[in-house]
């Protein structure tokens, strides 16, 4: 079998008007998106920074944030947005400064977990806060004016209990933690700062209720109708959050080309990677005759998975001096099928498949075909009969152990009422050694007994 991987962008689907595959349905399901002092590392790869007057504004990030030390070394901890203390003016009116999260499309922020420490100090002109979707969040944000000695703040400093929070119950895409100028004269301090909003930590999760899309499916298997020679399939995937992982399998095999596990950043919203459209191509004379399917799942960050596969049917010409149905001889009720080699190839490679044993007892069909202990892999047993007008067959697939597959197959009504049962036996080949098929013929005792019935 050849299988190969190829990661051009092809044609587009939908310009061929193949259907999508529908995607299997999934719950919601979450992930937790970490900065600062809760990060592997102390990174800060969620919230990117935005300031729209730097002369009178300053940012800064120091991670880990730690314990101890003045007030204003408190204020510049973590990841830290003040006025400038060397500012030569007051900032104008709307001058605004701060750290943004914003979710990856379909997905929403339902909780953020976090230490912070806002605050204003003798000026009411600034305003400090978390804003949620564009909404000062009433339980992180303050007002300095005369009441209260034109001071105020939320939270504390780093390590201290009333530093931390959790707000749950969240509905939201973006949130921004920062300061912005309300109102005329929002001066800067001279020892410690005017406004100030440090985020020592904080971890942000991420609900997400849409699964990864595969396909639509193109390329020549895409169509599902009978296949020969190599053919190729074709198909793009994707998820707002990236793709976690992504399995491809013929016949319940994961092809080795399949990309599998990716390696995802948490510390980033959206965590891991996006692929190119998937090409396989497949060559279906290294396949039985008959149906096969091509099953694709793809995990998103997550953990949501969709599945799509593809059917499709499997009929090669025979070559010259290959083995025909009559290779083996029918054998006599209750008889194994010839044992001897397959005529008409002349080479060992071509006579060494034997089917030692194809015998019927009771209601199960005993199959045994044997190789030399050399050869490795699978064996597919087929096994066909026909009941009036209606054909109607089944498949096992069987690992060899050196050499030799057994395989007991329990038949049902139709399969007993049969007067004989064609047994195809097909080793699929490997780097060593090629392909090779051998069948025989059973009768099944007793059929005209269960047809009479």
């Amino acid at each position: 079998m050849t299988l190969r991987v190829r990661t051009a962008i092809i044609v587009a689907a939908a310009a061929l008007g193949v259907a999508a595959p529908v995607p299997t349905l999934a719950a919601t399901l979450t992930y937790t998106v970490p900065a600062c002092s809760t990060a592997p590392g102390n990174v800060n790869n969620a919230w990117p920074t935005t300031d729209n007057d730097t002369a009178n504004i300053s940012q800064g990030t120091h991670c880990p944030a730690v314990t101890g030390g003045s007030t204003l070394q408190q204020q510049e901890q973590g990841l830290f947005t003040v006025d400038n203390l060397t500012a030569a003016a007051g900032a104008i009116v709307g001058a605004r400064a701060g750290y943004a999260f914003t979710a990856p499309t379909n997905t929403t922020v339902t909780e953020l977990t976090w230490d912070r420490y806002l605050g204003i100090h003798f000026d009411e002109s600034w305003m400090v806060g978390l804003w949620v979707d564009g909404v000062l969040e009433p339980s992180d944000t303050c007002t300095a004016n005369f009441g209260d000695g034109f001071e105020c703040s939320v939270g504390a400093e780093y390590g201290e209990l009333s530093s931390h929070e959790d707000l749950q119950g969240l509905d939201a895409h973006q949130l921004f933690v920062g300061v912005q100028c309300a109102s005329g004269g929002c001066t800067s301090g001279a020892n410690i700062h005017h406004v100030w909003a440090s985020v020592y930590d904080a971890t942000v999760t991420l609900s997400d209720s849409t699964p990864p899309t595969v396909g639509p499916f193109s390329g020549s298997l895409a169509d599902g109708g009978v296949q020969s020679g190599t053919q190729s399939l074709s198909f793009p995937v994707s998820d707002s959050t990236g793709i976690k992982e992504l399995a491809v399998a013929l016949d319940g095999r994961i092809l080795p080309e399949s990309p599998g596990a990716q390696s995802c950043d948490y510390t980033d919203p959206t965590p891991c990677p996006s692929l190119a459209t998937q090409t396989y191509t497949v060559n279906t004379t290294a396949l039985t005759d008959g149906q096969h399917t091509i099953e694709v799942k793809a995990i998103d960050a997550a953990g949501l998975a969709s599945t799509a596969s593809q059917v499709f049917t499997v009929s090669n010409p025979q070559a010259p001096g290959s083995p025909g149905p009559s290779s083996n001889p029918s054998p006599g009720p209750g008889q194994s099928g010839n044992p001897g080699q397959n005529p008409g190839g002349g080479g060992e490679a071509e006579s060494a498949l034997q089917i030692t044993r194809a015998q019927v007892i009771g209601g199960s069909l005993i199959l045994t075909a044997k190789l030399p202990a050399t050869y490795e892999g699978l064996m597919t047993f087929t096994v066909a009969a026909r009941h009036g007008r209606r054909m109607f067959s089944s498949m096992r697939r069987v690992k060899l152990s050196h050499g030799v597959a057994h395989v007991t197959l329990r038949l049902d009504a139709l399969e007993r009422s049969a007067g004989k049962l064609v047994v195809t036996v097909r080793y699929s080949g490997d780097r060593t050694y090629r392909a090779q098929t051998g069948r025989a013929t059973v009768r099944v005792p007793h059929a005209r007994a269960h047809r009479a019935r």
